[in-house]
């Protein structure tokens, strides 16, 4: 059973993380980040294990990453949830991406000396030490770090806000991820804690294992809602209740013989039923220990400090949740550090970590140990099952052994395992053999050890343990706590410390947290210890005394001031101190003899009086001069005579930060550290002021040549953050230099000097500049620059902004958004411009797509796809760092988020096209775009009347002129001016009054600048890329063209005509490349997402704004919408529309894949609800657009399965309904548009309607559909009326022109006689070829896809088609159309490469005969087709059947029904010639069915009708049963009314005219060759 979360009063939100199943990959030891491996079979179990442990727990909602091991874990979760909840993808919950180390085997180690790319080079991918460092093209820890708070903002954050605006409690969600992105989702989310962050480790998730954080609102109480400020989180209590729970996998068997090694296929059958227990020894899958090793790696090497219980609680993992074999070794590099008290007794817990206190005595200093850990074997007991029924293992200790790991017998461990498992199964309570834990380090600073200590150690390992008086092992969760309690305990008892025990830096204004440790002192090895013959040590059973408190060392404060200023500022005014250092303490010989020190007595002491003077001449020595006395030169000889003064002022702040630790940490009295550190802080001030007049002048200080210097210098320093900047093993830092960890707290200094006086922009500006402004962006490399220093630009940039009074500086420097800058040179005058325009578009780019993508149609798929994959890498990273930038200088206050929406704004209104800024403002938009709507109608839609950001007056509206949307703007504007002031006083005075509208909210501004910039930059971007496919055609029509008329060769034109060839190959070539360099972006998985996402929002709120209810898509819109349109929808502008109808149809023709995810429905709903209400949309070029992109949703692709919404369209409710009625609707409305071009406009838009209607036509529910609607009956006669129409014009169109084709190649295939002719009549002739084949394509596809349309209804209804308007016309342009197909002209139509055209003459003669087939049953067609004397002749029928005959066209049983029809045409005709001669003809003559003089008259056994032989034997061609009674019939039942027939033709002998149908037999009249 599930443990009750709910215990007491509930937290506003539960928060689960789960970790994915095992995947396949996690069976290899490879990189697997963003990789995407399915689950194995194995990892399937433990998902589905998960959703039945957690289907009690009801989720509010559930969140997963996409890739797929997570997705389908989700899904188990999902599927076990009643009722079901919201489940939402989110690309911020993916794993750790490690660029190009995914999928290669990670290794531990490295060559000393190698960098990092020479590591690649070998193809070695080593773990990476430090959260900043990262594989090209991925992810560092501090990015996923950063990418988890988003996560945590975006996911988790907006239900805390809700659920306390709500007053509800008990809220709880699902986070489905993966290991490293929970580690740091937890992290992040502990970091909302108002009261503190828990710095406990939340690394090493088990395959669905889960962790719960509880978040609650401080003062909430449940009923009681909360009212806080729009975005803003109110203080938090963030708790871990749970940690890596997987009770529920305790039982799971791996499948044997490789099954449960396999990937899960869901074709399979259950494999549930291969599930099976296991003792939780044997549980955890291997994938799991080789998983949480690499865990574990970064884990302990990305920390400079372990605390003491590390090393245990990582044994004790490893130990209890992994079987390991006595053979096997888990090997991995970590570093720590640790405490170590020797002694304790064999009852007593002597674990690292365990509390000491009174038991063993003060502890001992804190020792560093280590890089080379090995898990070899432990000895444990087993410990009798818990209330779980659960065998658990205690680890009574960890063993360390200093020096070579020791050997492990095998034998000895093979027999252990054979008792263990005799133990386990006979439940024995007694003394088991497991694994032990040992651990090899190498001793440094080991002085504090005693030599005695390390027999005590050897003696200690080889001990045997017996099970009395073991303490019953701790979870995890109260690990922490107990460790979180006694650090308290000695924060709290942190005076009253022994000197022994060094003192924690005392934090103040001064120093960072991230200031630079001093060096250590140069390790003393420890001896090597001997194992001695003695027997076991035994610990002493009386504990050890404490040590008695040192008094405080006394201070003497002169010393200290000498020392430490002469020791930072490497300077001294005794010139004998300055000998004893070799110099490199510099004698200040002028300032002595300018300050008159020389005067015998006078102290030479630096002193904080004489601070400042001795600086300044420091700083003014050049020993680049010689012209100082020959005495004085060996003085300064050691002086770097290349070093600056940025240099040197640099050198000194570290020092100055050294002796700062130094001093905190000789444990002073506290009067004498407050006197010292006045004097650091006099010292800090005079080094950052003088820092702060080098970057802003450094010409007022001597300087060696060649170098750059002031803000240069600061800029060269900020590059080295990238993580690519340094190898991988890099040597010491440079003492004159600023690390990673030492700029931060290096520009908080410069920040607390310079703020208060307002002097921070002329100090940091000119840094700013340079940095942004660096010439590594104008490379013409761009992003693929060998170096990579546009990287450390964005990584010193981040730097910069992190600190607020910088981000604000930023924004308020001329150069952000230059007032005078024009489209051309935006991007390149202002501060951001040179970064954002960082892509890979050929447009700004060329050299990219010459040096990733030339010749790429010659190329490997996979190495073009390498390519691609390295630049989509690199821009992910750049576009992930553009964004933390500017989320950043959002946050940092209301001036900065005001700056960054002007300067979007001024983008777009500068129309510059930047693809890539819409990006940024897409991960902007993320927030409220969550899956459930819930911020939708934050959004104002009075907008563009409310603020005048973006300039909408010259834009068209979706359905308003000009006039009425400067009127409606001028209705909704707020007022201003003096009646602004007077309503604000009114409403001071009247408080029901209210002053007006506010101005716009953020979520307002970001979504109005992303459509803005969406149709400024976005989709021009994506017209470019479709341009270059259409150049690339034209230049291939072109080279074809050329290459037909060979009349050149031989000829004076032949090398003219060869250039244009090698011109036109060339162009295509690099037209090929341009098109692979900007599909690279455009086409990026994460890029479409993103963008889908985006779309299917701004669909989904078009649709709500037309919503009477107001609430769509919960439940979704009723249509057709109301007559009247919403006058706020009218005014908006028609790009918001037009942009997402056209990026529909860019992304279901180019990456209809992309959808599948999410956007399909609202794909499809989006389309239906403007074609069934055509009259919301003033543009009928927008309506056609609709139509083409749910054309490109349903067209299936060869070879790449079903198309997009091939399902969806054939089981929605909505589409069931209304496409059919909203096909019709818009075929007709389509006949006049209004353009200019709408006589081609219409055909291109039906056929596309018409390969709609081909798709669903099998499906009945949308045939019953068109039968519903052929009951309007005007309607539906029109739209035949125009389906007509257009075959009689295409099918003519289009025959004629292939007539003419066969009439021109005919000409030229006679070679002798085409050479004999005229040049210009050749050229003529062959200009008129290429215009006759581009129009007959076009013609014959649209035709061959109407006259399937026309087959398809008239099989479907046929009342509609026997309208008097409607059967005479349709019987006269088939009668027609068959005469061209079989008649005499059919010869014309034999062109060469039918293909080519698209023109398949058989197919179009069987559709043709199947629409007579469909209609041959209803007389008013039999007569319309006898009535039409143009181009009836049976003759063309029988000539049709046999073409049908001999090509399998159709049936004999087709064919039969086809003759039968012809005889009833030729009896129509006959009978109307008999009226004619003889009156009207008795009715007891005519047949009831056909109306025709009937030949050979029967009688119906049952229903006793009368009918005519040849009617009644087709009718039973198509159905077996009797027209009238629907009793079972076949022809042999009929009865022969010999009476009657013999009257009917004594009534038919006085006719003049003799010799027609009514005088033959049936077998006569036609005589159709079948055979």
């Amino acid at each position: 059973m599930l443990q009750n979360a709910f215990i007491m009063s509930p937290p506003t939100v539960l928060v689960t993380f789960i970790r994915h199943g095992e995947s396949t990959d996690n069976l290899r030891t490879v990189w697997a980040g963003w990789k995407d491996a399915p689950l194995s079979n194995h990892g399937m179990n433990q998902a589905r294990a998960m959703g039945e442990s957690l289907a009690d727990m009801h989720f509010t909602a559930i969140y997963a990453s996409p890739l797929l091991r997570a997705y389908t874990t989700a899904q188990a979760l999902y599927d076990k949830q009643d009722p079901k909840p919201p489940f939402t993808s989110s690309l911020l919950l993916r794993e750790q991406h490690f660029g190009i180390a995914e999928g290669k085997s990670w290794s531990w180690n490295h060559e000393p000396g190698l960098s990092l790319e020479g590591h690649f080079a070998k193809d070695i991918y080593p773990v990476l030490h430090g959260d900043h460092e990262k594989f090209p093209n991925g992810e560092s820890l501090h990015d996923l770090g950063q990418r988890a708070n988003q996560a945590i903002e975006e996911l988790v954050l907006p239900h805390v806000r809700k659920a306390a605006g709500e007053g509800k409690k008990g809220v709880h969600i699902a986070l489905v991820s993966h290991g490293l992105c929970i580690s740091q989702l937890v992290s992040q989310l502990l970091k909302k804690n108002a009261d503190g962050v828990d710095d406990g480790d939340y690394r090493g998730l088990l395959n669905t294992a889960w962790t719960r954080v509880t978040v609650d609102v401080k003062g909430s109480q449940e009923g009681e809602p909360i009212e806080f400020p729009d975005n803003d989180t109110p203080p938090l209590a963030v708790k871990v209740t749970d940690v890596n729970r997987h009770v529920h996998i305790d039982n799971i068997k791996r499948q044997k013989g490789g099954i449960g090694n396999s990937a899960y296929d869901p074709k399979q059958a259950d494999i549930r039923a291969f599930f099976g227990g296991k003792t939780d020894a044997e549980a955890h899958s291997q994938s799991n220990a080789i998983d949480e090793v690499g865990v574990c790696l970064n884990q302990l090497s990305a920390r400079k400090e372990r605390d003491e219980c590390t090393l245990t609680c990582i044994a004790q993992h490893f130990l209890i949740n992994h079987t390991a074999s006595a053979s096997s070794t888990l090997a991995f590099e970590l570093h720590a550090s640790m405490r170590f008290v020797p002694g304790g007794s064999s009852g007593q817990d002597v674990c690292p970590h365990s509390d000491g206190g009174d038991q063993h005595g003060p502890r001992e200093p804190r020792q560093s140990i280590g890089r080379i850990y090995k898990v070899e074997s432990v000895r444990t007991r087993l410990k009798a099952p818990d209330d779980n029924d659960r065998q658990r293992f205690f680890v009574p200790e960890c063993v360390f052994s200093f020096g070579n790991c020791r050997a492990i017998d095998e034998e000895n461990a093979r027999a252990g395992e054979a008792t263990n498992a005799r133990a386990v199964e006979n439940n024995e309570a007694k003394s088991i053999t497991r694994p032990r834990a040992v651990v090899a380090v190498g001793l440094r600073d080991c002085q504090h050890w005693a030599s005695a200590d390390i027999p005590q150690l050897y003696s200690l390992y080889n001990q045997p343990h017996s099970m009395s008086g073991n303490p019953p092992l701790s979870s995890p969760s109260e690990d922490a706590d107990r460790i979180r309690m006694k650090r308290l305990a000695k924060l709290q008892n942190a005076a009253s410390a022994s000197n022994s025990a060094a003192p924690s830096p005392v934090p103040t204004p001064s120093t960072s947290a991230a200031s630079t440790p001093p060096p250590k002192p140069k390790p003393i090895p420890a001896p090597t210890p001997k194992r001695a013959p003695e027997p076991a040590f035994t610990p002493s059973p009386v504990p050890p005394k404490k040590k008695a408190t040192a008094p405080l060392a006394k201070f003497k404060y002169d010393d200290w001031e000498n020392d430490t200023i002469t020791q930072v500022f490497q300077v001294t005014l005794d010139p004998e101190v300055a000998l004893r250092t070799n110099n490199e303490v510099v004698w200040l010989k002028t300032f002595v003899e300018g300050e008159i020190l020389t005067e015998p007595g006078i102290s030479l002491r630096l002193t904080a009086d004489r601070l400042e003077g001795a600086v300044i001449a420091r700083l003014d020595l050049d020993p680049r001069t010689f012209d100082n006395e020959d005495d004085y030169l060996p003085f300064i000889s050691q002086v770097p005579r290349e070093q600056t003064v940025f240099e040197y002022l640099v050198g000194c702040w570290k020092r100055l930060n050294t002796a700062r630790s130094v001093l905190l940490k000789k444990g002073f009295p506290p009067l004498d550290i407050q006197k010292a550190l006045e004097l650091e802080e006099k010292m800090r001030h005079l080094i950052i002021s003088y820092v702060g007049i080098d970057l802003m002048s450094p010409e007022a200080f001597p300087h060696p040549e060649g170098k750059e210097l002031g803000a240069q210098e600061l800029v060269a320093m900020l590059l080295s953050l990238s993580s690519f900047s340094a190898p991988l093993l890099s040597g010491p830092t440079s003492p004159t230099s600023l690390t990673a960890s030492e700029i931060e707290p290096f520009l908080q200094d410069i920040l607390r000097r310079f703020e208060p006086d307002d002097e921070l922009e002329g100090v940091l500006g000119p840094v700013v500049s340079s940095l942004l402004f660096h010439e590594c962006l104008f490379r013409r490399e761009g992003i693929a620059t060998v170096d990579s220093v546009w990287r450390g630009v964005v990584g010193g940039f981040e730097a910069l902004v992190a600190h607020k009074s910088i981000a604000q500086m930023i924004v308020r420097m001329e150069q952000w958004n230059p007032p005078s800058a024009t489209a051309p040179d935006f991007e390149k005058t202002s501060l951001l411009g040179p970064l954002l325009r960082l892509n890979v578009f050929p447009r700004d780019w060329p050299y990219l797509s010459e040096a990733y993508f030339a010749h790429v149609e010659g190329r490997p798929a996979v190495d073009v796809e390498s390519s691609r994959n390295s630049l989509r890498g690199t821009l992910k990273s750049l576009q992930s760092s553009l964004f933390q930038i500017l989320n950043t200088i959002i946050r940092a206050s209301a001036e900065c988020r005001e700056a960054v929406l002007a300067y979007f704004a001024r983008v777009v209104s500068l129309n510059a096209r930047r693809a890539g800024m819409q990006l940024l403002l897409l991960r902007f938009a993320e927030p409220f775009m969550d899956a459930n709507y819930t911020k939708i109608d934050r959004i104002d839609r009075h907008y563009f009347a409310h603020s005048s950001r973006i300039d909408v007056k010259e834009e068209t509206r979706i359905n308003a002129t000009a006039p009425e949307a400067a009127q409606w703007a001028e209705s909704n504007h707020p007022p201003a001016g003096k009646d602004f002031l007077l309503m604000c006083i009114l409403c001071a005075l009247f408080s029901s009054l209210s002053i007006g509208t506010p101005p716009p909210n953020f979520i307002s501004e970001i979504f109005y600048l992303t459509l803005a910039m969406n149709h400024y930059g976005y989709q021009k971007t994506i017209q470019a890329f479709e341009d270059y496919g259409k150049q690339i055609d034209d230049l291939r029509k072109h080279l074809e063209s050329i290459n037909g008329d060979q009349s050149w060769v031989g000829t004076a034109f032949q090398r003219q005509v060869e250039a244009a060839i090698k011109q036109a190959k060339d162009g295509i070539t690099k037209l090929e490349a341009m098109a692979a360099a900007a599909g690279t972006q455009l086409l990026d998985p994460e890029t479409l997402f993103r963008s889908n996402s985006f779309n299917t929002f701004v669909t989904t709120w078009l649709i709500r704004f037309v919503d009477p209810a107001k609430t769509h898509p919960r439940p979704i819109v009723e249509l057709p919408l109301p007559k009247e349109v919403p006058v706020d929808f009218k005014m908006l502008p028609e790009y918001i529309l037009e942009d997402s109808i056209e990026y529909y149809i860019f992304v279901t023709r180019t990456a209809p894949r992309s959808l599948e995810l999410s956007g399909r429905d609202e794909l499809l709903i989006f389309a239906l609800t403007f074609l069934t209400s055509t009259w919301y949309i003033k543009n009928p070029f927008l309506k056609s657009k609709i139509v083409e992109f749910l054309f490109f949703g349903t067209f299936r692709y060869r070879n790449e399965g079903p198309s997009l919404l091939g399902s969806v369209i054939e089981t929605h409710p909505l589409a069931l309904k209304h496409l059919m009625p909203a096909m019709m609707h818009y075929y007709i409305e389509v006949e006049q548009t209004g353009a200019s071009s709408q006589f081609y406009d219409k055909f291109n838009a039906r056929r596309n309607m018409g390969y709609i209607f081909k798709v669903v036509w099998s499906n009945p529910n949308h045939r019953q559909a068109l039968r519903d609607e052929t009951k309007n009956v005007d309607k539906f006669v029109r739209f035949v009326n125009m389906m007509i129409n257009d075959v009689t014009y295409l099918m003519d169109e289009s025959l004629s022109d292939l007539a003419q084709i066969y009439n021109i190649q005919a000409e030229m295939e006679n070679q002798a006689e085409w050479e004999r002719k005229p040049r210009q009549h050749r050229q003529e002739r062959e200009q008129a070829l290429r215009g006759l084949e581009r129009q007959a394509t076009g013609y014959t596809q649209l035709g061959k896809s109407t006259v399937e349309l026309l087959k398809m209804f008239t099989a479907e209804t046929k009342e509609p088609f026997m309208m008097p308007e409607i059967v005479d016309r349709l019987a006269a342009m088939l009668d027609y159309n068959l005469d061209a197909l079989a008649g005499p002209r059919c010869q014309e139509l034999k062109v060469k490469n039918k293909e080519k055209y698209s023109f398949n003459p058989r197919q179009l003669l069987s559709d043709v005969l199947q629409v007579y087939l469909n209609l041959s049953d209803q007389v008013n067609f039999v007569q319309a087709v006898a009535r039409d004397g143009r181009s009836y002749k049976k003759e063309l029928f029988e000539k049709a059947a046999g073409i049908a005959a001999h090509h399998s066209l159709k049936s004999p049983q087709e064919l039969e029904q086809l003759r039968l029809f012809v005889v009833k045409v030729e009896d129509a005709k006959a009978t109307e010639e008999a009226e004619e001669e003889l009156g009207e003809v008795p009715d007891e003559f005519l047949d009831p069915l056909m109306f025709t003089v009937m030949r050979d008259p029967v009688i119906l056994p049952t229903s006793k009708a009368i009918l005519d032989r040849s009617t009644i034997k087709s009718h039973l061609l198509s159905d077996s049963k009797d027209p009238f009674n629907r009793v079972p019939l076949t022809i042999d039942e009929v009865v022969p009314h010999t009476e009657l027939r013999d009257r009917i033709r004594a009534f038919l002998a006085d006719r003049k005219n003799k010799n027609t149908a009514l005088d033959k037999p049936e077998e006569e009249v036609t005589h159709m060759n079948v055979d």
